[in-house]
Parts: structure tokens; C-alpha cells; sequence
């Protein structure tokens, strides 16, 4: 795996995200025209050699402050949560009726991470349906699984890093099947520190119900990834010191693919040509690989 920086194909992504918030509040068109001519101000001078969500973190601060709101995508994060935890119940009998449970939950929290908007990828309700119902067809192209189910019969401690409002349902599933099949596992579960694009916060981890099951963390950082030197202390002291990582979405494919760490598992669809090129997959492949 190559690190991850900033390519030209980032460039229009992030201009197509900052069109996308505006007209999510409905902003008028010269509104957003300054704000995307500041946006390509930033983007002129910014450091490339980053990974792409250390970019978006600076790009949607801006935004936010232009705006006047810290959260555009609250309504929508509620909207995919209450969709998705409709269908828990069906997720969860997917899981129960599978010949291998663990491949289909874990299958299952990878392709929760389809609902993503911080991508230029279409999503929908029915969009989200399909890749339910095609679970026990679709394979992880690069599949570490077995190493992943491995390293779970020794492990004590485990983070698992969330990712996006709605598939925090999915990640409930597994997380789920985890703690029945491992009952001496300790799981916490990691959000961000403030709001970003429709990643996963406390106030998802609540209204999901996951705080019930696991120990909610916040890591004290709102990149849309996983940058350490951002995280609070007490977050770098739980990454270095639980057993296993379980890392999902792209963000934090981006952020955490040469970690200085073993026993870290990367989940998640690979969404943008980039990211599916460093890995040599098809583009919306459905990846497990470790570190």
C-alpha cells in the first residue's frame, strides 16, 4: 500500500463537495459563488502532499465559517440512521441465516460504508437496498478476513474507528456478533470529535443506540480520517495500547494505511479511482485488508 496524498482527481471531488453543502442549506447562487472562489483560493495554496482528508478538514472549516453552520448535514445523518436502523432487524437475520456469520457480518459493516457523502458516488435508499441484498454474492477483493477472524481468538482490546452516520447500523450488526462470539473482547468504539460532512459523532453513536452495547470514545479531532498528531491524548494512548484496530471507511484508509502499528484492519468500499488503484481493486470493491 502506497501513502495516500492529494492528486489532481481530488481537486474537482472537493469542489463537487463544497456545491453539494450549498445547495444542501439552500444557499443562493452568488453566495456560493464566493465561497467556491475562496475554496479555490485555498486549494491554490494548500500542501498536497497530505492525505486528502487533512485537506478536508481545513476546506470544510472554511465552509462551515462561510456558511454560519457547524453541522449542514445534520438532517441528512439523521435521515440515514432512522433509514438503516429500520432495518436492523433484517440485518441481523441476514447475519443469523448465514452459513459464516462473521464473513457476513463483516461484509455487511464494509458495505454499510457505501453511504458516504464526503464522495462524488451516487446514494440512495434503494442504492443502499441493493447492496444488502447482493451481501452473500459481492466478494472483499482483498480479503484479509481470515487473518482478521485470527487475531480476534487472542485479542483483549479492541477499537473500532466509525466512520459514517447510517452505517454506524451496520457496524452495531457486527459489532453485535463480535461481543456474542468473543465475550472476553473489550470494544470500544471511536467517533469524531466535532461534525464533518455526515461522520459518525457521539450524538450518532446515541441516537444508533451503540453507546448501549460498547464505550463510546470521541478522538478529539474533526478530519474526516484518522491523523493522530490531531487526535486527543487519550485516543493515541488507546490506539497504541488495545490488541486490534478495526478501521472503517475510506478516510481512514487514506490516513492510517502506513500507521506505525501492527494488528490494524482496514475496512471499507473503495469509492474514488485513487484509493482504488493504491490497492489495484475495481472501483466500489469491498476491502478488509490489514495494515
Amino acid at each position: 500500500m502506497r501513502i495516500m496524498i492529494i492528486t489532481n482527481d481530488c481537486i474537482p471531488c472537493m469542489l463537487t463537495q463544497v456545491q453539494k453543502t450549498c445547495r444542501l442549506v439552500n444557499l443562493p447562487s452568488d453566495q456560493t459563488e464566493r465561497i467556491t472562489r475562496k475554496v479555490l483560493q485555498y486549494l491554490s495554496r494548500a500542501d498536497w502532499s497530505e492525505p486528502p482528508p487533512g485537506l478536508a478538514k481545513n476546506l470544510y472549516a472554511l465552509l462551515h465559517k462561510e456558511i454560519g453552520n457547524d453541522d449542514p448535514y445534520k438532517m441528512v445523518k439523521d435521515q440515514y440512521n432512522t433509514l438503516i436502523l429500520e432495518l436492523i432487524d433484517d440485518l441481523e437475520r441476514i447475519v443469523q441465516d448465514s452459513p459464516d456469520q462473521f464473513i457476513t457480518a463483516l461484509k455487511l459493516a464494509i458495505s454499510g460504508n457505501i453511504i458516504d457523502f464526503g464522495t462524488n458516488h451516487e446514494i440512495s435508499r434503494e442504492i443502499i437496498l441493493d447492496q444488502i441484498r447482493a451481501i452473500e454474492k459481492k466478494p472483499i477483493e482483498l480479503d484479509h478476513s481470515e487473518k482478521l477472524r485470527s487475531s480476534l481468538k487472542n485479542a483483549k482490546s479492541l477499537l473500532y474507528l466509525g466512520d459514517n452516520c447510517g452505517e454506524i447500523v451496520f457496524d452495531r450488526v457486527f459489532i453485535s456478533y463480535l461481543q456474542k462470539n468473543y465475550p472476553d473482547l473489550k470494544i470500544r468504539f471511536a467517533v469524531r470529535g466535532a461534525p464533518i460532512i455526515n461522520d459518525v459523532t457521539s450524538c450518532d453513536a446515541k441516537q444508533t443506540g451503540l453507546d448501549k452495547l460498547v464505550e463510546v470514545v470521541e478522538n478529539g479531532d474533526s478530519t474526516p480520517g484518522t491523523i493522530l498528531k490531531y487526535t486527543s491524548d487519550y485516543f493515541r494512548e488507546l490506539f497504541y495500547q488495545s490488541d486490534l484496530i478495526i478501521s472503517k471507511g475510506q478516510g481512514n484508509y487514506e490516513t492510517l494505511n502506513n500507521i506505525d502499528r501492527q494488528g490494524v484492519y482496514l475496512l471499507f468500499m473503495a469509492k474514488c479511482e485513487p484509493v482504488a488503484s493504491s490497492l489495484d481493486v475495481p472501483r466500489m470493491s469491498l476491502v478488509c485488508v490489514e495494515r
